[in-house]
C-alpha cells in the first residue's frame, strides 16, 4: 500500500510539472477533478481498473466513455500511460496525491477547526488569518467541525499540525498533573 502511495506521487509529482510548463495547469487540475468525481459517483471505478482480468482495451474503453468530450489531450496521455505500463489501478492514489499537490504547488492552505458550537463567519475570517500567520500560504480553506465533547474552545488542525485550546483538554491536563 505504501508503495502505491509513493508511485503515485511520483507520477502526480511529474504530471504536476509538466502541466505547469504547458502553462496549463488549472485546466489539468479540472480534469482530474472530474475524474476522482467519477470515482466518488461510481466506486466501482476502482475495482474495474484494479481487476487484472479486465483487458486493457477495455478499461481504455471505459475511461473514454467516461471523459472523452471532457478531458484534455495531456490528460489522455497520461491514461493512456497508466494503461501501457500497467499502472491504470493507481490512478484513484494518483488523483489523490495531484490534489495535494497542486493546492501545495497553488498555496492552499487546508485547516479544520473543531468547536462546541458553531462559530460566526466574522470569527471564522480571524481565525483563517491567524492561520496565515502561523503557516506560509497564499489561501486557507476552513472546514468547520462541531463537537459538544470538547465543552468550548477550539481544536485547529492544519495539516499535521495540531493546536488543542478546548476545555476538555485543558481538564484533562489539569486531572494528569493531580494524579
Amino acid at each position: 500500500m505504501f508503495k502505491n502511495k509513493k508511485i503515485a506521487a511520483r507520477y502526480a509529482s511529474v504530471f504536476l510539472a509538466q502541466a505547469i510548463q504547458s502553462g496549463i495547469v488549472k485546466r489539468i487540475h479540472s480534469d482530474l477533478s472530474f475524474l476522482h468525481h467519477q470515482f466518488r459517483e461510481h466506486p466501482i471505478l476502482d475495482n474495474i481498473l484494479n481487476n487484472p482480468t479486465i483487458p486493457h482495451a477495455g478499461k481504455r474503453k471505459l475511461l473514454q466513455t467516461i471523459g472523452n468530450e471532457v478531458l484534455s489531450p495531456m490528460v489522455w496521455r497520461l491514461l493512456e500511460i497508466l494503461i501501457d505500463q500497467h499502472q491504470i489501478g493507481l490512478l484513484k492514489e494518483i488523483l489523490t496525491a495531484f490534489s495535494v499537490a497542486y493546492h501545495h504547488h497553488m498555496g492552499i492552505q487546508f485547516a479544520l477547526v473543531t468547536t462546541a458550537v458553531a462559530l460566526p463567519e466574522a470569527l471564522i475570517k480571524k481565525l483563517v488569518e491567524e492561520v496565515k500567520r502561523w503557516v506560509p500560504c497564499k489561501e486557507v480553506r476552513m472546514k468547520q467541525q462541531i463537537d459538544l465533547s470538547i465543552i468550548g474552545g477550539y481544536i485547529l488542525q492544519i495539516g499535521g499540525l495540531k493546536l488543542d485550546k478546548s476545555i476538555k483538554h485543558g481538564l484533562q491536563a489539569l486531572q494528569s498533573v493531580l494524579h
